[in-house]
């Protein structure tokens, strides 16, 4: 019996935030050039894994739209846009990150030519990226074959269906599917969250990686699949001063027998807080250690016993 690890963490959204008002967040000042700083703290876990995914919740350019694409696209009035360097990509490829999914309500925040230099940036540090049609097979330095397609709040049977099995095809033994979706604020998922990755999963996908809603959500086992609900924000730049800093890294075992049926192992949760300091967000993810309050407080999210209130977010209708 073969067994690999596979590492999936939440939003990560690195630069700064462009609003109507102006812009603001100091992501820039406190990291510099110094690309290790944001997943120092973690960097550990995806180094010594197998393959690492997350969600990029940001744009990787230098592109300004223009006052057409700005108005056609919902730009201007957009309550908030995040922007970094290209340069940020090596945030990832240096701490072990080889995936990000860029396909969620921040993916287009520069226009689909931010969208492209944003893929770009990743391609040159050799990071893979799914979304609008474009899915990525990768095999690991250990061998094993993975199939990634990332969809935004709507899925079609018909498409998962096609998709899943392309990626098949093309030699992928393990299929995720990327989906950003939910409720922000929320700490369960919506009836649309649970119908379209349970639908993944019926699909013939094996895992489903979710994210968007800002909060931990539960993991459910399903059929022969395994859905992350949420996996909140993980080295989050679009606030300095979050309510909820309570983030996770889940470790999935795959385990390939010898006639090469892969099947789901143990799944590990380490649960995080997003920052590495108390007093504010630094954007540098950092474990609990078990003694902490946030451990039992992380954890008994992802295992759908959190009984808190949900957040309020304000600007849930435009972010």
């Amino acid at each position: 019996m073969e067994r690999f690890v596979l590492s999936f963490a939440g939003d990560c959204t690195f630069g700064y935030t462009i609003t109507p008002e102006g812009s603001g967040g100091n992501f820039p000042s406190i990291v510099g050039t110094d690309y290790s700083y944001p997943l120092a703290n973690v960097a550990q876990y995806f180094l010594n894994d197998d393959y690492t995914l997350v969600n990029l919740e940001c744009c990787l350019t230098y592109y300004t739209p223009t006052e057409e694409e700005m108005e056609s696209m919902g730009l201007a009035t957009k309550r908030f846009r995040f922007k970094g360097l290209p340069a940020y990509a090596q945030i990832l490829s240096c701490s072990g990150v080889e995936f990000a999914s860029c396909c969620n309500n921040h993916s287009l925040d520069f226009g689909w030519t931010g969208w492209s230099n944003t893929l770009s940036a990743l391609a040159d540090v050799g990071v893979g990226y799914a979304g609008y049609g474009k899915t990525w097979v990768a095999t690991t330095e250990s061998g094993l074959t993975i199939g990634v397609a990332a969809y935004s709040f709507y899925v079609t049977e018909a498409n998962l269906r096609s998709t899943i099995s392309s990626l098949r095809e093309q030699g992928a033994e393990v299929v995720i599917i990327s989906l950003h979706g939910g409720t922000e604020g929320s700490y369960s998922p919506t009836e649309n969250q649970i119908r379209n990755s349970r639908l993944a999963i019926d699909c013939g996908a094996d895992i489903v990686f979710g994210h968007h809603t800002h909060t931990l959500l539960p993991v459910e086992y399903y059929g022969d699949g395994v859905i992350y609900y949420g996996l909140g924000n993980f080295s989050f730049a679009g606030n300095t001063y979050p309510s909820d800093m309570d983030s996770a890294i889940l470790q999935q075992e795959i385990l390939r027998a010898q006639d090469g049926t892969i099947s789901l192992g143990a799944l590990t949760m380490i649960p995080c807080s997003m920052s590495s300091i108390t007093t504010q967000n630094n954007y540098q993810p950092t474990p609990y250690q078990t003694s902490d309050e946030g451990y039992d407080r992380a954890l008994s999210k992802l295992l759908g016993l959190y009984a808190g209130d949900d957040l309020y977010v304000s600007y849930r209708d435009d972010d």
